[in-house]
């Protein structure tokens, strides 16, 4: 998978944090792009969000999870994926 970027023009800190959002991460040589949010269950006291590392290139180097009120605080958001694919996975089947 590749990912089409163009150069980040207007950062910006605070607002929602959701699916799509892409954040700077100062002094990375990466993005993070949220894919997921994992809503606060049981004990957990925050919601946390899964994100893809994405390179300068475009080309996804990683992965991480973090709690969405820093991502919130001290991440710039810097560019929104107006799109985000559905992924299908085709099950193998077992051989007889």
């Amino acid at each position: 998978m590749h990912v089409e970027i163009s150069p980040r023009l207007y950062p910006r800190r605070g607002g929602e944090v959701k699916v799509g959002n892409v954040y700077d991460t100062k002094g990375q040589k990466y993005c993070r792009l949220v894919v997921s949010i994992v809503v606060r269950q049981g004990n957990r006291p925050w919601n946390n969000i899964i994100c893809l590392h994405i390179d300068n290139r475009g080309d996804i180097v990683g992965s991480s999870a973090a709690p969405e009120l820093y991502v919130k605080e001290h991440q710039d958001l810097v560019g929104i994926v107006r799109e985000m694919p559905a992924l299908k996975i085709e099950w193998l089947k077992g051989e007889d």
